[in-house]
């Protein structure tokens, strides 16, 4: 009986344990999990036709941006669905239509060169021309002078030289002229050229991000890109916010708050993505994600 009774107690023990354990894991499950564990299902929004991009362009672009989080952590940290409950808009903005008028300007004032140029250098050499000509004429002038007069065969000849000279310089100052005022336009659009570019600049450093996330609407708003490269880097930095990456102090991270045309994650971008899928608490990740919608509301209120 007492063999028996202790059979039973050594059962009860091992149960106990066991239960003890599960209890464990259950709880540790529950409450320590990873931000990576559930990826962030998104979908486009707003799209402005000014940008010249497709929303399947714009797919790609996105899904290039969420490779560069998703390869380094080795799980899908997003997934593109048409119910996402996180928004990508393209907001055409000020700085974009300065942007465009730049890139209109710089076009114009590259056909206008094209042009004026060639031009320019045919006038410089009907001018040297010119003055070959007038030099050697002179020249003959002086000498036959010098010999009492020149026969009326030459002087007839040098007359008609003389009078053809004459209307080549007409020629030549109406060339001189049309090219001037051709200059003067071409310096008026190279001022105007220059008042946009510090209009922009001026844009730009009111709003240096090309742009933001919302994490109250949970939105992603993209108000101008310049290139691709750069169009990529602010989409992986603002779904970096998205996952409740802060800000980086290195200058090659994607979390840089100043965009670049960087599109390959840094060390720190990687420790930082290290540290957040790493397990943490419940009460942890909340934290995290406030200070994250914190950090934007201060972005929001300083621009």
């Amino acid at each position: 009986m007492k063999k028996l009774y202790l059979s039973v107690l050594a059962v009860v023990l091992v149960l106990a344990v066991f239960q003890r354990n599960f209890i464990l894991k259950s709880f540790d499950s529950f409450y320590y999990r990873s931000t990576c564990d559930t990826p962030i299902h998104y979908k486009t929004g707003f799209i402005d036709k000014r940008f010249n991009i497709s929303e399947n362009e714009f797919l790609a672009d996105i899904q290039q941006a969420t490779n560069l989080w998703g390869v380094f952590a080795q799980k899908d940290l997003f997934v593109p669905d048409p119910k996402g409950t996180l928004v990508i808009n393209l907001v055409f903005d000020k700085r974009q239509a300065l942007n465009n008028q730049i890139s209109q300007l710089e076009n114009t004032l590259e056909s206008k060169k094209s042009q004026i140029n060639p031009e320019i250098a045919q006038y410089e050499k009907d001018v040297e021309d010119f003055k070959r000509r007038s030099n050697s004429l002179n020249e003959e002038i002086i000498s036959w002078n010098n010999k009492g007069g020149a026969p009326p065969e030459v002087f007839n000849r040098l007359t008609k030289d003389q009078k053809s000279l004459q209307e080549d310089a007409a020629r030549l100052n109406a060339t001189a002229d049309r090219l001037n005022q051709t200059t003067n336009l071409f310096n008026v659009d190279v001022g105007k050229l220059n008042e946009t570019v510090s209009t922009f600049n001026q844009a730009l450093a009111k709003r240096p991000e090309e742009g933001l996330y919302d994490g109250r609407q949970n939105e992603i708003y993209i108000y101008f890109l310049t290139d691709k490269n750069e169009l990529i880097h602010t989409l992986a930095h603002e779904l970096g916010h998205a996952l409740s990456l802060n800000h980086a102090i290195n200058t090659d991270s994607i979390m840089y708050p100043y965009t670049t045309k960087t599109i390959m994650l840094s060390s720190e971008d990687r420790k930082a993505l290290q540290k957040l899928c790493a397990k943490q608490s419940l009460f942890e990740i909340f934290v995290k994600r406030v200070e994250v919608v914190i950090e934007n509301l201060r972005n929001a209120k300083t621009n």
